[in-house]
């Protein structure tokens, strides 16, 4: 699953309707993947991250991805997502 822009007074919903669609995936033989952009740090700011509760749906969902092309954001300075370190090209 890849939810965005998730508001953060529903970050507790959102990982219990990621549990709860676990629990009813599992019954058919499914599994349930959430994806995430990366974080820095537990406070960091920002529409990616402040409506996920990234304990509850590590919790609530079978696997963990994370977006790591978010590393630099669709505001962010272009090709800021290539790499988290350095220049890739050189």
């Amino acid at each position: 699953m890849d939810f965005e822009y998730i508001l953060p007074e529903n970050r507790e919903s959102y990982a219990a309707f990621v549990g709860n669609l676990r629990e009813s995936m599992s019954r058919e033989g499914y599994q349930v993947s959430v994806a995430l952009a990366p974080k820095t740090s537990g406070e960091q700011k920002g529409l990616f991250y402040e409506g996920m509760d990234y304990a509850l749906l590590g919790a609530n969902a079978d696997q963990v991805f994370l977006m790591t092309y978010e590393w630099g954001h669709q505001h962010g300075p272009t090709g800021a997502g290539l790499c988290s370190y350095g220049n890739p090209q050189k």
